[in-house]
């Protein structure tokens, strides 16, 4: 905590570029701090902010420039109680000064009703999963904010999360060479290759007033045998989700949340004639796509979709796209793991 105090401290005085005169307690008269929590930024966006839903929670941090040259940081838990996204916490923030306040906020998109752990890595494995909703999906919201106005709802604060991970999907269909005739319930499964089990989404406010980009714990190849190794020289293999529906044209589609540096895909498909044949085919990434970005090194906040061909004895790559992953309906599945670009 005293390193957090430090950095908000900092940050507070560098940016406000003011003498720290704000009174010891906060100051009555500008009430309670007032929230609306959504997922995108009107201003960046031509579709309306899709609000939290009702009951959502999450956990604020909020620092701010205190008395005789201190500074300060309060953190409380909040909940979102209607239908436009206004949250409620416990306890409530008041305004310290007419300075500007940090707000740092944290969810879970796949547990909303429950508060996410402020200060800890994300388990991405598979395990006990059967879909993407169950995998852990921090959303962070960071909004700089004075208030401006006499009246609460003037100084009413917007938080506006993103997602911090990546998502991946993967759409198959046979090749249009017709070397491998295939049904969708001949498609087994789609595994990425490389990929880290585990992230970190960093909640602390540094001295510029940003927050540290998410990461992603390195693949430590020494863990593993060499047996393992001459079967996945990438070390980690991590099962996707077969979605409910494939996209349109498809037979299948997986997906999953994941983070890290993606070497691989590798499909497994079966035959069902003669001896029924079990075919394994991995496609190694290249280090970019044909419009020249990086494919590898997963972003923050990204969705990454590849369309494959499955063809006797490899992968044809259709295209791979990357975008930005946001949200245009409610922060909450209207299906088991649907995500709407």
């Amino acid at each position: 905590m005293g390193l957090m105090r430090k950095y908000a401290h900092i940050f507070l005085c560098g940016l406000l570029l003011a003498a720290c005169t704000a009174v010891p307690q906060p100051q009555e008269e500008l009430g309670a701090v007032l929230f609306t929590a959504g997922s995108e930024d009107p201003a960046t966006t031509k579709a309306g902010v899709p609000y939290m839903a009702r009951d959502s929670r999450f956990v604020c941090a909020m620092y701010y420039q205190a008395s005789q040259g201190l500074d300060g940081v309060v953190t409380s838990t909040f909940q979102v109680d209607n239908e436009v996204g206004n949250a409620v916490g416990t306890p409530s923030f008041y305004w310290h000064n007419r300075l500007t306040h940090a707000f740092v906020a944290l969810a879970d998109y796949n547990n909303l009703d429950s508060c996410p752990a402020w200060d800890a890595s994300y388990d991405l494995t598979r395990g006990a999963r059967t879909s993407m909703s169950e995998q852990p999906d921090p959303i962070l919201a960071l909004t700089l904010a004075r208030p401006a106005g006499s009246l609460p709802e003037a100084n009413r604060v917007r938080l506006y999360f993103r997602h911090q991970l990546s998502q991946i999907q993967v759409n198959l269909k046979a090749g249009d060479d017709n070397s491998a005739r295939l049904e969708a319930r001949q498609i087994d499964g789609v595994e990425l290759l490389g990929v880290s089990e585990e992230a970190y989404v960093p909640t602390e406010l540094s001295a510029d007033g940003t927050l540290e980009a998410p990461s992603a714990r390195p693949v430590k190849l020494d863990d593993y045998s060499d047996a393992h190794l001459r079967e996945n020289k990438w070390g980690t293999s991590f099962p996707l989700f077969e979605m409910e529906e494939p996209a349109m044209g498809y037979l299948k589609s997986f997906h999953a949340i994941a983070f890290g540096r993606l070497s691989a895909l590798r499909i497994t498909w079966h035959e069902e004639e003669g001896n029924k044949v079990v075919h394994v085919s991995t496609f190694e990434l290249p280090e970019q796509n044909e419009s020249h970005v990086n494919i590898r090194d997963l972003r923050s906040g990204m969705r990454y979709v590849y369309d494959l061909e499955i063809r006797r004895g490899m992968l044809a790559v259709i295209r791979a796209e990357i975008k930005p992953w946001q949200q245009k309906e409610e922060l909450v599945y209207g299906a088991d793991g649907t995500i709407t670009n």
